[in-house]
């Protein structure tokens, strides 16, 4: 089941899915699969974290190999991307901090069609709903034709808060491994609620990392 991100009226919505992995190092290994498999199958991949610590754990997993991967260390619009990757002449890889996609407020609907389908594969889930919406709303300047993964590993800041060994073996009972994540709905739903939890505690982006950190501190 796919839930759908909003879009403009009359356009037609992105795909957006949440991975549930057991831990940090089975999410990285699993984009870095779905990656070479959606450029296998002839479409570009724009892989984007919002931690250094994502960031840096996915560029260590893609060096080497024959794959096409481009650092993008600047911020850029939707339309300065799609130039980008139109100008390869075969399915690439851009990696980025979600903080370098930029969308200006009252950006036009971008005039240069993409010349391939597009994945979008985000490494984690941000603690505010908010951040996560923006980047889908830069998706969605890009094309119709983009789709949005989201992976969320049980050791994310997010989910420690939330999930610890109980809701681990649960996982493990419906079916999750090291290999084998999770795509249910009734996550994809447990973490929206997770966020509006922390938000309503700490709707501060620039502190909710740390504020998240002094939660799991013994009293």
């Amino acid at each position: 089941m796919w839930p759908f991100s909003r879009t403009a009226k009359g356009e037609m919505p992105l795909k957006s899915q949440d991975v549930i992995w057991l831990n940090s190092e089975a999410r990285i290994a699993g984009i870095v699969k779905e990656l070479d498999r959606q450029l296998a199958a002839g479409v570009h991949v724009l892989a984007a974290a919002f931690t250094g610590r994502s960031i840096d754990a996915l560029a260590a997993a893609l060096a080497g190999g024959s794959r096409e991967v481009d650092a993008l260390t600047d911020p850029i619009t939707p339309a300065r991307l799609i130039e980008r990757f139109n100008a390869y002449d075969r399915p690439t890889c851009i990696l980025t901090s979600a903080d370098s996609l930029v969308l200006p407020s009252g950006t036009p609907v971008v005039p240069v069609a993409l010349n391939r389908e597009l994945c979008l594969l985000v490494a984690e889930r941000f603690p505010l709903r908010e951040k996560d919406d923006s980047l889908l709303a830069f998706a969605a300047g890009l094309s119709s034709r983009t789709s949005v993964q989201f992976n969320v590993s049980l050791d994310d800041p997010l989910m420690r808060l939330f999930a610890g060994d109980r809701q681990a073996e649960m996982l493990r009972q419906l079916g999750a491994g090291p290999d084998e994540p999770l795509t249910h709905p009734f996550l994809a739903r447990a973490i929206e609620k997770a966020q509006a939890h922390i938000a309503a505690k700490c709707p501060d982006p620039t502190r909710v990392e740390s504020w998240i950190e002094t939660q799991h501190r013994p009293s």
